[in-house]
């Protein structure tokens, strides 16, 4: 979870059919969900099959935390829904411990049971965020000191065990590195991970453990925490790497950033999860924590991360979720409300939206092949079942080198773009958004919709059922905090 208000002090980061008709499924889930489209997107009526989610092998994952902030219980369908659309196979969840033990001793499963059941229904894996101290013993109220750990050792049991089958990764605690969510040292912290770990190996031996993702680039505090074995007590990295806009535009990205986690990486000898990227779709603010200045831009830069991170040799990033499916505000202007893929009413998609899935699309399943320069920009090359995908962007005219007969271009949501292919070389006019380009011998496919279950829709008015214990509308759980949707 993120609050770039928290971080504006952080050290800086240096940092198939076609696919036009694969976009109109998409969209056609979305009436069937009663959403609106994005404007420029036309939205077309009717019912069709949806596409599957992208399963635990998928790169893709989405912070969704549904249980704790779409706040109706018995609703919960619709925005999963919307969520699997994207062609994400991860969603990370929060199982927080004030949500499901109020009072001490007393468990309440309603909200997380049905997060759990719908999204694996939708093909979705979960990755639940183990979190925070429940000293107020009441849900929606949280605080971020050191919990007692005998306490918290008999919470993380019981939710392991609860979900033991069918949630089988764990992420404890949320970017420790930050001060205002961890409150001790480094070394409490791996204190901390050490009795976590055992506890949830105990309960289930085969779950994947990762510590807090750590979100600051200048890798200080993670620094301090692998020197301090806390390494031991992981699976996997996870990691945040929110990086400054000027790192994507410039190239620091990749030259400083992620040739550091990739020297990390061979150091531990552990894969990493980056279990949050994002970037905020209002207006530029500042470079780091302030919008990009458009739906379109956050799209565009979402894509370029997404891509020089899945290319970038010698790191291997098994998954990225980013953040956040939905806004969090409904103020265009403030950084924070906007780095939803819809908007804060859960139900309407943005830019980003059809852009994340156009990406799913193309780069699900995806084996990188390295850079290549277009003359216009850089182009990076995947190979996805016989057929070749270029991630290009840049401006003016570019040129990739095939040995294909079929070519085909698509802008960020999936409209065919003008391409040549003569030669040897594919031709291609650029204007700095990232565009995929699909070469190959044969007609070019992209997987067939598969036939699922829709949930409720959010457009029908359904009265909630609320466990008795459970509240419908959880107040903010820290100051400012947007309080759960309640449909007007």
């Amino acid at each position: 979870m993120k609050r770039r208000r928290m971080r504006a002090g952080a050290t800086r980061g240096r940092g198939r059919t076609t696919g036009t008709l694969a976009l109109a499924l998409v969209l056609l889930l979305l009436n069937t969900l009663g959403v609106a489209a994005t404007p420029g997107i036309p939205t077309p009526t009717g019912n069709v099959p949806v596409f599957a989610a992208g399963g635990s092998g998928s790169k893709f994952g989405l912070v969704t935390h549904i249980a704790t902030r779409f706040g109706q219980y018995g609703q919960q369908g619709g925005p999963i829904d919307l969520a699997a659309g994207t062609g994400a196979g991860w969603i990370r969840e929060e199982i927080r411990w004030d949500w499901i033990e109020h009072p001490l001793g007393k468990y309440d499963w309603g909200f997380t049971d049905e997060m759990v059941t719908k999204s694996r229904g939708r093909g979705l894996e979960i990755l639940g965020l183990l979190g925070y101290n429940n000293t107020a013993q009441k849900a929606g109220v949280i605080s971020y000191e050191m919990p007692d750990i005998g306490l918290w050792k008999r919470y993380v049991a019981a939710v392991v065990g609860h979900y033991k089958g069918q949630i089988h990764t764990w992420e404890v605690w949320n970017e420790p590195d930050v001060p205002y969510f961890w409150k001790g040292s480094v070394a409490d912290y791996v204190n901390f991970l050490r009795e976590t770990y055992n506890t949830i190996k105990a309960v289930d031996p085969n779950a994947t453990v990762m510590n807090g993702a750590c979100s600051d680039l200048s890798m200080g505090w993670f620094t301090d925490f692998v020197n301090q074995g806390g390494t031991q007590y992981t699976d996997v990295l996870a990691f945040h790497p929110y990086a400054k806009q000027s790192s994507i535009d410039n190239g620091q990205y990749e030259s400083l950033d992620l040739a550091k986690l990739r020297d990390i990486q061979a150091t531990v000898g552990k894969p990493w999860w980056f279990t949050e990227i994002g970037w905020a779709s209002s207006p530029v603010a500042t470079d780091y924590g302030g919008g990009v200045g458009s739906e379109q831009a956050q799209a565009s830069y979402m894509v370029r991360q997404y891509t020089e991170t899945l290319s970038f040799s010698g790191l291997n990033v098994e998954h990225i979720f980013w953040y956040n499916f939905h806004n969090d505000g409904t103020n265009p202007n403030a950084p924070e409300n906007n780095y939803g893929l819809v908007r804060n009413d859960w139900r309407t998609p943005k830019y980003a939206y059809g852009a994340y899935r156009q990406m799913t699309l193309h780069l699900t399943g995806a084996v990188p092949q390295g850079r290549l320069d277009s003359g216009a920009g850089p182009a990076y090359r995947f190979t996805r079942d016989g057929t070749t995908v270029d991630v290009v962007w840049g401006n003016g005219h570019a040129t990739l080198p095939t040995s294909a007969s079929v070519v085909q271009a698509y802008d960020l949501v999936g409209n065919k773009l003008p391409t040549s292919v003569a030669n040897g070389q594919i031709g291609i006019d650029l204007n700095d958004a990232p565009v995929f380009v699909e070469h190959t011998g044969d007609p070019i496919t992209f997987p067939a919709p598969v036939a699922s279950p829709v949930g409720i829709p959010m457009s029908t008015p359904v009265p909630p059922t609320v466990p008795p214990s459970q509240p419908a509308l959880m107040p903010a759980y820290w100051p400012g905090y947007p309080a759960p949707y309640v449909p007007g």
